[in-house]
Order: C-alpha cells, then structure tokens, then sequence
C-alpha cells in the first residue's frame, strides 16, 4: 500500500509547530547538560589559570568547544531517531503520511527543528562559559590586589572550532539521511554506523591497502579528512589552514548532498518499510555497497594475494549478512537484491586487488633510479614506533593513534650522497632482504608486512647466531625516499624495514650536508642571541664514571660558527649507535634565539646587548614576568639544544682550551 501524498499549501507552519512541541523538551536537556558542563569546565580551567601572567585560556575553550560539539553530535544522532521513531512503526507511520502535510513539509520541519537545537544548545553553552568566566574574574579582582583578565586567541580556536562545527552539521545531515530510509531502530542505527564510521574505515582502507602493497606511505588522515570523523582527527593531529579551509567546503558540501538525498528518499519512501524493512531505495544499497567494501579492505594486504583475497571475501560476506539480516523481519539472510549486491561488489574488489598486486611486480617495488638521472634526493625517517606498521588495521583506532611522525628529513644533491641513498635504496629492494622474510617462519611475529615495504620479522645479526650488544640498532627503519630526476619527473617510495640496514641507512644522513640541514646547526648565526654550552667533568678514578660537576659558556654566535664546524666533524665519525641514540654523555649546547611574539621594544633592547649581558637578562626574567606581567608577558627567547657525545673528542678539547677559559660563566 502506498501512503497518500495529499497536501494543502502553506502546511509547513503547522508541521514545524508539531514537530516543536513533541521535540522541544529533548532539546532543552541536550542545551542544560551542555550549560553545565560549559560551567564546571570553566570553573576547572579559570581555577587552573588564575594567576597574573597566567590567563591565557584559549587551549581550554579548544577544548571545552570540542566537548560541547561531541556532547550536540551525540544529541543530534539520537534525537534524529526520536524525531522519525513514528515512521518506525506501520500504523504510526500510515496515521502520519495520511496528515495533510506533504512530504517535503515533514522531512524539513524536521531538519529545521534539528538544526535549531544544535544552535540553541551552542548559544546556551558559550553564554555560560562566558558568564562563568566573567564572575570568576570579578569575584577574584576584588578580593585580591593583584588582577586577573582572562584572554582568548580567537584566531587560534575559531578555525578548528568551526572546521568541528561544519563536521557537526555534515554528520548530522547524514543521520537524517539515514532515518529517511530505514523502517526501524536498528537499520537507523545500522546506517548511521555505517554512513559515519565504514565510509572512513573504506577510505583508509583503500588507501592503506594500495601503500602495502606499492610502497608508498599513503596520508590516512588527509584520506579520511572527508569524513565527519577524519575532521576530528586530522585535527586533533594538526591541520594546515588550507586543510581547515578544505575540511570546511567539503563538510558543509555534504551537509547540502545528505539533507537533497534525505528529501529525496523520503519522498519517495513507502509506508511498507516500517511493516517488514524492506525497500527498494538507492540509499539502503549504496549504504550496503559501503559496508561490504570498508569490510573487504579492513584488514591490511598479506604477503600474497590469496591470503589478502580470502580474508577480503570472508569479512565482506559477514558485513553483507549482517547488514541484510537487519533489513528483513525473518529467518532469511539475503535476498535477491542483497546477495546480487554482495556478488557484485565483491568480484569488483577482488579484481581491482589482483590488479593492484599484478601492477606491482619488482617493475614498480624494485625501481631504483640511476645517479646520473637524480638532480636531488630527499629522504624522511618517521618515528617506527608511531603505529604504522602492515599487521591487520583496526582503522579507526590506528586514525587515531596517528600517522608516523617525521624524525628527520633531509635533501641531498651532492653526487657521492646520492649514491649513497641510491646504494641503500638497492639493498632495501635487494632479494635477499625482500625474501628474509621467508626464510625464517620460525620466528615470525604477527608482522605480515607486505613484499613492497621489505621486511623481516628479526635482525638479520640474530640470523647467525650473534647475541646482540648494547651497541646494536635493533628497531625497524621507517622512512620515504623521493627523487627529483633531472627530466622533471619525481620516484617515491616508503618503506618499513626490519632487516639491519642501519649502517646502510645513516650513511645518507651522516654527512655535512645533511647534518647542517638539521636544528640547531641549521640555524643562522644572525639569528642566534648567544650560545650556552655545559661540559662535564669525569671522576676518573672510579670504575664507573660519573662526572662530578660541569663547565658552562657563554659563547657568542661567532664562536659558536667555528665550534659547529667542529662538532659536525666529530658527528660525521661517530658510530651509528651513538649518532642514532646520541646522549649527553659528555655535555650539550644550547642556542637562543629571540622568541617570535616578543614586543618590538624587548627585542632592540635584547640586540643592544653583548651575549654575555642577554645571558644574565634572560636569567632573569622569571622575575621580571612575575613582577610586571603587563609588561614582561612573554618569555624572550627560543631554545634548540644538541649533544655532546663523549665520543666527539675534537668539540670537548677545544671547549677545555685555555681560549675558551674566558667563556666560563
């Protein structure tokens, strides 16, 4: 049976009224949880920061804006099913369809009503936080003699804040979507898991599954940053103004497509669907296409193509009976529509998997460019430990944890460092790395890394049998290699590497090229205030040796040029292991350099000084900024230090040169 579509004009007054009075309650919770959760956060955060030169609060509202908008995302999903819960129910829903309202009157009254409540629980929040903060700032000025003014960097919050706000709108669009199309609770539910969770699960998944197996370490955040969640976590990792921008038009660019498609859908929508689940409409099949492809790609490619094709068909078949199961009221699994559904989409996964590892072959994974074709050589080592690795994903939990952080990276275009990246590039991409793999299953881990990402499961020392030393590099090697050729073009590739390749690996970047391109030896002279160096002093009596007291400088930035020069010697012929895990055994050096924000006035007064003079200046500040904070508000220098290897004999004796003697603070 088909429900009437019957309708008077000027309806849309007297469906927004109804809608109104049954969901304005709801709303009125959602905005006083909000205001009291905006009072106690402000309570906690003034209280945390209420002292002189300490009232920057900008990172707490940050903070307290992101819980106010996930306590509204929330809201927004349940209180979509509130509002659709008559369509739920087959008298309910022919009782409403038979209203003399039409249907594009009920599905924006509806939307309308929602968006409102999101507005009014956000206006109600900031008016707290606000308020609250004004009565803690007056209550506190005048019981004591000192004053408080609490401060914001709007420039700082709004842009995350309002990406957040867009993301709200985007995911809230797609839960009324979602309630358009399903005929009860649980499909609701189901589609919204799916519309907000599988749509980035599919994304990274894809993405990762291409990075397995070419090579290449795929961005999962910027994949994802398309979605409502990826927004939450490309910014809790740190976005560019240009992906705020970016995070914002396509957000409210799917906010317009959901709300156009949940019109649509629910125009059409027959009254049926709250009796028995189904429906022939094109959401419910795009939301199954969905789900059945973020479930093929969830788990991460094997080493083969059968072991990542049977894992892919095994969790594709659990998400399409699921999700077909939960569209019918009996025992039947999958219908006609359904399993063609499933059918369909699976053969196309499976051939665009063959596909991707048929393409690969050594022609791409094993390409190494020539060194009379490179014009420059940058390569990026990224934290081994960040999470990127190619056991099975839980994606979402991987998101984020986050993508590997950079470590280091540096640009060569000198030819002997060239080939040096070049000679290592080779090993990598080498039989006998790529292949260790499979020749010690024994003691293979839950590691199952790909044929492109070239790794072993244990060091190769290991192999033969030698019990490794504190001296050893045991971890895997994490980095991007990219070739900017002379003809224009560009060769990148990522690996994760557990074969020792260390001394291979750090030979790029043991180099004066590389190691000036480093903070702090990266840093200009001009730039530098002055130079602290702190030299230890070893009991050598013991067996043990400790030192005793230390030595500190004061070094101009004209000194400090002639001792870098030394220092980078003293790098270039340390051991990997100490140039890996370099420590302080022997001292450090710290460079200070005027801090960006620093008031134009501190600044000449600071550059008008001898090194010595800025020194005892910046020693002294604490007490400046406690004692004056409207003036002294911000602290005047920027630091970068770098060690001093007990191994680096050449920096520690001219530090202990009788010239330096007169540097000794």
């Amino acid at each position: 049976m088909k429900s009437t579509k019957y309708s008077v004009k000027s309806a849309f007054g007297a469906a927004f009224k109804s809608v109104f009075r049954r969901q304005f309650p709801g709303a009125a919770v959602i905005a006083a949880i909000c205001a009291c959760l905006s009072v106690i956060s402000a309570i906690i955060y003034c209280m945390n920061n209420g002292s002189p030169g300490y009232n920057d609060i900008s990172g707490e509202v940050l903070i307290w804006g992101s819980f106010v908008l996930f306590a509204v995302s929330v809201y927004c999903a349940v209180s979509v099913g509130i509002m659709y819960n008559s369509y739920f129910s087959r008298r309910a829903c022919d009782y409403h369809f038979a209203m003399p309202y039409k249907r594009s009157n009920i599905y924006n009254s509806n939307f309308l009503f929602g968006l409102l409540a999101i507005v009014f629980a956000l206006l109600v929040s900031a008016a707290s936080f606000a308020l609250t903060v004004k009565i803690i700032e007056t209550v506190y000025n005048n019981s004591h003699f000192t004053t408080i003014n609490f401060t914001v960097q709007y420039a700082v919050i709004l842009k995350p804040l309002l990406t957040l706000l867009a993301a709200l709108l985007a995911g809230y669009s797609v839960c009324s979507m979602c309630a358009a199309a399903a005929g009860k609770w649980l499909q609701y539910a189901a589609f919204c898991f799916i519309g907000i969770i599988s749509v980035p699960v599919m994304l990274i998944g894809i993405a990762s599954r291409i990075s397995d197996v070419w090579g290449f370490m795929a961005d999962v955040f910027r994949f994802s940053s398309v979605t409502p969640v990826g927004v939450a976590a490309m910014i809790a990792r740190g976005a560019t103004d240009k992906m705020y921008v970016f995070m914002s038009v396509v957000s409210l660019a799917e906010f317009a497509a959901m709300y156009l498609a949940g019109l649509l859908t629910f125009k059409h929508r027959k009254a049926e669907i709250a009796e028995n689940g189904q429906g022939g409409t094109l959401i419910k099949y795009i939301l199954m296409i969905v789900f059945v492809i973020s479930g093929f790609v969830y788990f991460s490619a094997e080493k083969n193509f059968l072991a990542t094709a049977v894992t892919g068909v095994i969790t594709a078949f659990a998400c399409a009976a699921l999700f077909s199961a939960g569209q019918v009221r009996r025992k039947k699994i999958f219908t006609k529509q359904t399993g063609i559904i499933f059918g369909v989409v699976t053969g196309v996964c499976l051939i665009l998997t063959a596909s991707v590892y048929l393409i690969n072959s050594s022609s791409y994974v094993k390409y190494v460019p020539k060194a009379d074709e490179v014009q420059s050589v940058t390569v990026a080592e990224y934290d081994s430990f960040s999470g990127y690795t190619n056991e099975p994903l839980w994606y979402i939990i991987e998101l984020l944890n986050g993508e590997p952080t950079s470590s280091g990276e540096v640009t060569l275009d000198e030819p002997q460092n060239i080939q040096a990246v070049i000679d290592f590039h080779n090993r990598a991409v080498s039989d006998e790395v790529m292949n260790y793999t499979l020749k010690n299953k024994i003691s293979e881990t839950i590691n199952n890394f790909s044929e492109a990402t070239t790794v072993s499961t244990s060091n190769a020392n290991d192999a033969d049998g030698a019990v490794p030393t504190e001296e050893e590099i045991t971890e895997a090697i994490s980095c991007t290699i990219e070739y900017k050729l002379k003809n224009g073009g560009t060769v990148k590739r990522s690996y994760t590497i557990n074969y020792d390749l260390w001394h291979e690996f750090l030979a790029a970047f043991k180099t004066q090229e590389a190691i000036m391109q480093q903070e702090p030896y990266s840093i200009n002279t001009d730039e530098i205030l002055y130079v602290e160096g702190t030299i230890y002093n070893y009991d050598q009596g013991s067996d043990d040796s400790y030192f005793t007291s230390y030595n500190t400088y004061i070094i101009s930035p004209q000194e400090w040029a002639d001792i870098r020069d030394v220092l980078v010697e003293d790098r270039i012929n340390e051991s990997d292991y100490d140039f890996r895990y370099g420590f302080d055994g022997a001292g450090y050096f710290t460079i200070y350099t005027l801090a960006a924000d620093l008031p134009q006035e501190q600044k000449d007064l600071i550059l008008s000084m001898t090194p010595r003079e800025r020194y005892d200046f910046v020693a002294e500040y604490n007490t400046l900024l406690t004692a004056d904070p409207e003036k002294y508000s911000v602290y005047p220098v920027e630091e970068a230090s770098v060690n001093i290897n007990n191994s680096d004999k050449k920096t520690v004796q001219l530090m202990q040169s009788p010239e330096m003697q007169n540097n000794l603070t």
